[in-house]
């Protein structure tokens, strides 16, 4: 014979004697947290002495496998995977079903049981989702018949199996959460430096690339002009020095268009044309390339093929153009005859090297780190940009760029690249955890007794912890209901409650009474209830009028209270049945209230887990919404700094490189001046000067613009420092005539900075202002009236001081007071556009701010505001 049981429904009473060893066993069970391994035991060896069958496992099962937790006999596959394909088990969990099966070797089709074992009995364990996580299994090696009755028996016992999992789960997940999560931040942190640094370095890339596409837009209309002038000088008659201060002036226009033209090669956005490369063919298909370069003469290029031909994605022209420098530079660092040789290796898994090795002299190691700097060389007569523009090629294909140099094996140039990997394998775990267990996510919660009919004491019990199987839908509060109300029933009460510790007082959670809101809430001093929470064991007074423990509630003499513990040996609450008249309980009705109160306590312990995860995800979710936001700040702050430090430091480069070049172009001009000319030729002449000394006065905005850094901060006070400046700028011809008034704080404002350069940052803004003004119809002379305002603000409640430069001139469109700030825009016809961004940097190394408002009524005002000093001056 053989059956599936489908439904939890209560069969014929039990024997009086059945039904009290079960109780019994069921008792004796107690779970702790940690001992799940005894406790699953206890069950196993329980559940086979009251069912008198020769052996019992739980086991969890996942994907086809099953692990065996526990077992009433000694089993060698204990914490093994075994597969369930064909098992009886097997049938269990893909039904989701109870399965008895009276004799396997005549009923074979719900597969087969160890060997040598002929009966089986399975039942689910499952979540309170109906996630079945594994089974309660019993065998016999002789046939046998199960009834109802024993099947209930098993399901009761797989309850409580599903229970303690649960519950051992949640507490190992917790801990393990714990455990992990400073591993986990650890890495997420080194990943998120990684990634940052990437980022830092691609963005001062980008940023430095857009700075010199401006700076040679800038530079290229006057050296054009300079170079039209000098080629006209060509021509004419010249005493012997100055030909040859002609031709080096040439010479040097010559030299800063190639240079410009490097500058633009390395500034130039990089848009990559991806595709699929495999690396033994891209290197053979460029080969002949870097052997016909001019470098290459006298020396011998030679390519090892790679073993193993990697794919990668990349894109073929900008990889190319940078193996053309790496070669070129390899050759000019060999000598003649040698052999320089280009390889692939294999540097992680993931990632390949293309390497280009010369056998030239070494490089020192201080000066490793410099190469890759744009204008660093050590070369002469060279521009330094080659291995610049080879590392914004790599950097872009997501690689990086190293060099390493030794006085035995030469010098080697390896660019490491992401490889295209084989699609990866779907995988799966077996289990989650060590030991074999999976988390899982229910509360623990108990029937009504409504459903619950019975004849006899021991049977009543036993048909309802028989019904607590596949009620777990309930919540905590109707679970708790329940079991007051049952605990009432069975021991034969006039009032039971559920009650909580909370500090200083008690809360009944569940009566099987009715309560008001106002009532529930009560003081543990002196109550019997705290009685029990302190002594923590059970406490029965018979009549309260010979007892001392405490004062039951009004009207009630007879008192029965259990402390309800958690697994880990908290005392949250108690379970208290109270009787209005004198009366003894037998040990049977406590061993019940004790069953209750176990019950109760795994259920509130997994309630208050599950939700404990809970808030704490949700507070580790909020935390990471606001630290995220306030990495982002940071970042964006971090990234303008490098992006700006960055620029200054290519700015400062390229400002040496060009210098010198426009010097000598200068000097040749201001030589030829001492020469008399033609009117023609004095007029070529003149603008050519202009023009030389624009590029003059480029080059040093640019240097202010690459070097404001605060050197010397010092107190100091901004009306004395505005009222000084004003007076200066008064009698300047830059003042256009224009009235300027200054309006000072009502008190003294002091700031920590850099005198000089807030100095400047007032001599631009009101420069600005005055320019700005316009004159009415258009003509000079200056109409009188028109004035320029700097006040001066204290802020209190931002400890900050704000200094406005107001004009009445006209209005400045949106879209262009966003672009003001930036380097080389200019409303002016004559300005470089470096004036704002250079107050914008200076107010910002002060930890200030600068804004810009503009009205067709109001006029124009620009606003920087200054962290205010301490009475110290820190």
């Amino acid at each position: 014979m053989s059956q599936v049981h489908l439904d939890n429904q209560l069969g014929t009473p039990l024997p009086e004697r059945t039904a009290e060893r079960i109780l019994e066993t069921l008792s004796f069970l107690s779970y702790r947290s940690g001992e799940i391994k005894s406790y699953l035991h206890e069950i196993t060896c329980g559940l086979s002495r009251l069912l008198r069958l020769d052996w019992s496992t739980v086991t969890l099962c996942q994907d086809g496998f099953e692990r065996v937790m526990a077992s009433s006999l000694e089993f060698d596959g204990m914490d093994q995977l075994h597969s369930l394909h064909g098992t009886l088990t097997n049938t269990v969990v893909q039904t989701g079903r109870t399965l008895a099966v009276t004799d396997a070797s005549i009923t074979t089709q719900y597969g087969e049981p160890p060997d040598g074992y002929l009966s089986y009995l399975g039942v689910p364990l499952r979540t309170f989702q109906g996630q079945v996580i594994g089974t309660i299994c019993s065998f016999n090696v002789q046939p046998c018949q199960f009834s109802s009755d024993e099947i209930r028996i098993a399901e009761i016992f797989a309850e409580r199996a599903a229970t303690a999992l649960f519950h051992y789960q949640l507490y190992q997940q917790q801990q393990q959460f714990n455990e992990t999560l400073e591993a986990e931040v650890a890495k997420r942190t080194e990943a998120l430096r990684t990634a940052q640094a990437k980022l830092v370095e691609s963005e001062c890339l980008a940023a430095t690339g857009e700075f010199a596409a401006m700076i040679v837009h800038e530079l290229r209309n006057p050296l054009t002009t300079v170079k039209i002038g000098l080629n006209y000088f060509k021509k004419a008659e010249l005493p012997e020095v100055a030909k040859m201060q002609l031709l080096q002036a040439l010479g040097a226009t010559s030299h800063l268009e190639y240079l410009l033209e490097q500058i633009l090669v390395y500034a130039k956005p990089l848009v990559l044309q991806l595709a699929e490369l495999e690396v033994n063919s891209f290197l053979t298909g460029i080969l002949p390339s870097l052997q016909e370069l001019p470098a290459a003469r006298e020396r011998q290029i030679e390519f090892k093929i790679a073993p193993v031909a990697h794919l990668f994605l990349g894109d073929k022209v900008k990889l190319h153009q940078a193996l053309l420098h790496m070669v070129e530079n390899a050759c000019e660092a060999s000598p003649p005859s040698s052999v320089v040789l280009l390889s692939v290796a294999e540097s992680t898994t993931s990632q390949m090297s293309i390497q280009v090795h010369n056998s030239g002299e070494p490089i020192s190691p201080e000066l490793l780190p410099n190469l890759t700097e744009p204008f660093y060389s050590t070369k002469p007569n060279r521009y330094g940009l080659g291995l610049a523009i080879v590392k914004r090629i790599v950097v872009a294909h997501s690689g990086q760029l190293v060099i390493k140099s030794d006085p035995t094996t030469g010098t080697v140039v390896s660019i490491s690249l992401p490889v295209l990997e084989p699609p990866e394998r779907s995988t799966s775990a077996i289990f989650s955890n060590s030991d074999g267990t999976q988390a899982t996510e229910f509360l623990m919660k108990l029937p009504t007794t409504s459903q619950l009919h019975s004849q006899q004491h021991h049977q009543r019990s036993i048909d309802i912890l028989s019904a607590l199987i596949g009620r777990s839908h309930l919540p905590l509060d109707r679970y708790l209901q329940d079991i007051a109300a049952s605990v009432s029933e069975l021991v034969c009460s006039d009032w039971t409650i559920v009650t909580l510790r909370e500090r200083d007082s008690g809360r009944i959670a569940a009566s099987s009474l009715e309560v008001s809101e106002s009532e529930r809430v009560y003081s543990l001093h002196g109550t019997l209830s705290d009685v029990v929470a302190q002594q923590r064991r059970t406490l029965v007074i018979a009549d309260a009028r010979q007892q001392g423990h405490g004062t039951p509630p009004e009207g009630y003499l007879c008192y029965l209270g259990v402390p309800v513990q958690t697994p880990q040996g908290e005392i949250i609450g108690t379970i208290c049945s109270f009787n209005k008249q004198p009366r003894q309980f037998t040990n049977e009705e406590l061993r019940i209230v004790e069953l209750f109160a176990e019950r109760a306590a795994i259920a509130i312990d997994n309630h208050r887990l599950y939700h404990q995860q809970w808030q704490f995800q949700e507070i580790l979710e909020a935390e990471v919404i606001k630290r995220t936001q306030e990495l982002r700040a940071a970042q964006a702050r971090l990234i303008e700094k490098e992006r700006l430090a960055a620029v200054g430091e290519f700015a400062t480069r390229m400002v040496n490189e060009i210098r010198q070049p426009v010097t000598t172009i200068t000097d040749c001009l201001h030589h030829l001046q001492q020469i008399s000319f033609s009117q023609p030729a004095q007029e070529r002449l003149f603008l050519a000067m202009d023009e030389a000394q624009r590029l003059a006065n480029l080059l040093n905005e640019i240097s202010l613009y690459a070097k404001p850094q605060v050197s010397h901060r010092v107190a100091v006070e901004i009306n004395a420092l505005a009222a000084a400046t004003l007076d200066t700028l008064r009698a300047t011809k830059e003042a256009l005539g224009r009235e300027i008034i200054l309006i000072p704080a009502s008190v003294g404002v002091i700031v920590l900075g850099d005198r000089d350069k807030l100095k400047q940052v007032l001599i631009n803004l009101v420069r600005n202002a005055c320019e700005a003004i316009a004159v009415p119809g258009g003509a000079s002379p200056i109409a009188p009236g028109e004035t320029v305002t700097c006040s001066v603000e204290l802020h209190t409640d931002t400890s900050q001081v704000c200094i406005h430069v107001h004009n009445g001139g006209a209005a400045i469109p949106p879209h262009v007071l966003a672009k003001l700030t930036q380097p080389f825009y200019s409303s002016k016809p004559s300005g470089t556009g470096l004036g704002l961004a250079i107050v914008k940097r200076i107010v910002e190394e002060h930890t200030g701010t600068l804004s810009i408002q503009s009205d067709p009524l109001a006029g124009t005002t620009v606003s920087i505001c200054l962290p205010l000093a301490d009475p110290l001056g820190n």
